[in-house]
């Protein structure tokens, strides 16, 4: 093994969850956070989980974005992606005696992902809105351009 590999994924590990901090116990709870922990401090840091996981939908809406024209098609590969990514983290952070593992925390995450989603999706129908005003097509391609209406995506958010 490779020395330097070694001291990278270490220190990504230590980085990422401090191993210090567990007591070996699971913790888990319905509420977003701690009753002892409702500072501005940890409201912070449960919304920044939560935005990164708009941005974790975005992403994922965007590897599949070309492939798939509606939203509904796409929800549930979000869903699927999404929430094994966020219970994968949820179960580390159950770990941590500090946090500890959220029902709503999964829930917030997977919306977001699903709002990250549902942003790609009207950003990419109105570039494509935008391609087909400005592109010099000839009349009778017009109607082949290739455009899903934006009008989808919210129908299926209503």
């Amino acid at each position: 093994a490779n020395g330097k590999t070694d001291s990278a994924v270490g220190y990504l590990i230590g980085a990422a969850f401090e191993m210090d901090a567990a007591d070996g116990m699971w913790h888990s709870m319905i509420a977003l956070l701690p009753d002892v922990e409702s500072t501005t401090t940890a409201i912070f840091i449960a919304l920044e989980h939560i935005a990164a996981f708009t941005l974790v939908g975005y992403i994922i809406a965007e590897f599949y974005g070309r492939d798939l024209d509606r939203y509904r098609q796409l929800v549930g590969r979000l869903m699927l992606w999404g929430g094994g990514i966020v219970v994968l983290l949820e179960i580390a952070r159950g770990f941590h005696p500090a946090y500890g593992a959220s029902l709503l925390m999964v829930t917030f995450s997977l919306g977001a992902a699903a709002v990250g989603g549902w942003i790609y999706q009207l950003q990419r129908d109105h570039v494509r809105a935008l391609l087909v005003r400005h592109t010099p097509w000839k009349s009778s391609q017009k109607t082949m351009a290739p455009t899903a209406p934006a009008a989808d995506a919210i129908d299926v958010m209503l």
